[in-house]
């Protein structure tokens, strides 16, 4: 949902994905982070190392405001070059939510309701509402008003005769950054036995579905082959097992729509035709 609302300020042409993060976040830039791009903190591919995700979400809920939160970010190591090292964290959103709030003028959570929970009906969806938004894990929902985000993405950007997102939009969201030459620092698809899943903006690429598992297990899918979405909404912190169980579930939804088997959107094979939520 992150990755939808800094897409809205693409689409309006007040921000280019391949503007760098200093231009907005001096901060940034003295810290030697300034040349990180917004596409990069997009794909998880800013380079920075941050600590373990909750961890690192369990620290930014002591955070008094987005100033403070970027300043921490600031002084955290680099561990690569940006755009050629992938670390699944919080970082990269969390300065997008930042830059968000500099152009718009208005706090993330402000903007969140106004471009993406009102227009989708979205009645009980927000990101806590505390002192400062958490753009990577901080959003609670229902399963109800989830679908309607996920009915979005699968209509390209539609929801109910109304445009929220181009279909150029989604179509960036939904290209695999994580090329041959990116090293992965760390992923939680491989913590999950879920290997060769791809990732493009705030979204897992599983062949020509798309998925954003939630850090206490919920799991929602959109199938752009066989034109459905889905959501499992569940609480439970425990992830042994958890990717086996998404892709039995998977495999049994794609069973009952006609979809391929679930191994082949996991391992990338060509297919024969053309109130806790994820991040």
């Amino acid at each position: 949902m992150s990755a939808a609302l800094v897409m809205t300020f693409v689409d309006e042409g007040r921000l280019d994905l391949n503007d760098t993060v200093g231009k907005y976040l001096p901060v940034l830039s003295e810290h030697g982070k300034g040349g990180i791009t917004v596409r990069e903190c997009l794909s998880h591919l800013t380079g920075i190392n941050e600590p373990p995700l909750k961890q690192s979400i369990k620290e930014m809920r002591n955070i008094a405001s987005m100033d403070q939160a970027i300043a921490t970010i600031a002084d955290m190591p680099m561990e690569g070059q940006p755009g050629k090292v992938f670390h699944y964290s919080s970082a990269g959103l969390q300065i997008a939510g930042a830059i968000l709030e500099k152009i718009g003028g208005k706090s993330f959570e402000t903007l969140f309701a106004e471009r993406i929970a009102q227009p989708l009906e979205m009645k009980n969806t927000d990101f806590g509402k505390g002192p400062v938004a958490m753009p990577a894990g901080g959003a609670g929902s229902t399963p109800e008003d989830y679908m309607h985000f996920l009915v979005m993405i699968l209509d390209k950007g539609m929801y109910k005769g109304h445009r929220i997102l181009s279909e150029t939009s989604i179509n960036e969201m939904q290209i695999n950054r994580i090329t041959p030459d990116v090293t992965i620092a760390y992923s939680p698809a491989q913590a999950l036995g879920l290997n060769g899943l791809g990732y493009g903006y705030g979204e897992w690429i599983m062949g020509t579905a798309v998925t954003s598992p939630g850090l206490f297990g919920s799991f929602p899918w959109v199938d752009r082959d066989k034109g459905y979405c889905a959501f499992l909404m569940t609480v439970y912190i425990k992830n042994d097992g958890r990717g086996e169980r998404y892709t039995t579930l998977k495999q049994l939804v794609g069973e009952a729509t006609g979809a391929q088997p679930v191994n082949k959107l996991l391992n990338n094979e060509p297919l024969s035709s053309s109130r806790q939520v994820p991040r």
